[in-house]
C-alpha cells in the first residue's frame, strides 16, 4: 500500500530534520578530511577556519595551505 499525501511529508520534515542535525558536521569532516591530505601530500601548514558568518552560508569553511 503506497502513502497518502499526509505521511509523505512527514517523511519530508523527518528527513528534513535529519539533514539539518548531520549537515554541518559532515561538512566540517568532509573539510577536515581535505585538509589532513593536503598536509600529508605536500607538508606545508594548513589551517582551517570559518570565512563568514554560517548565516551566510553554511559552507563557510576555508582550508588555507601556507608553504
Amino acid at each position: 500500500m503506497g502513502l497518502d499525501n499526509f505521511e509523505i511529508i512527514e517523511k519530508l520534515i523527518e528527513l528534513g530534520a535529519l539533514r539539518l542535525l548531520f549537515a554541518r558536521p559532515i561538512e566540517v569532516y568532509i573539510s577536515f578530511k581535505r585538509a589532513q591530505k593536503l598536509l600529508s601530500d605536500n607538508r606545508r601548514e594548513i589551517y582551517l577556519g570559518e570565512i563568514f558568518d554560517r548565516k551566510i552560508s553554511p559552507r563557510n569553511i576555508l582550508i588555507y595551505a601556507k608553504n
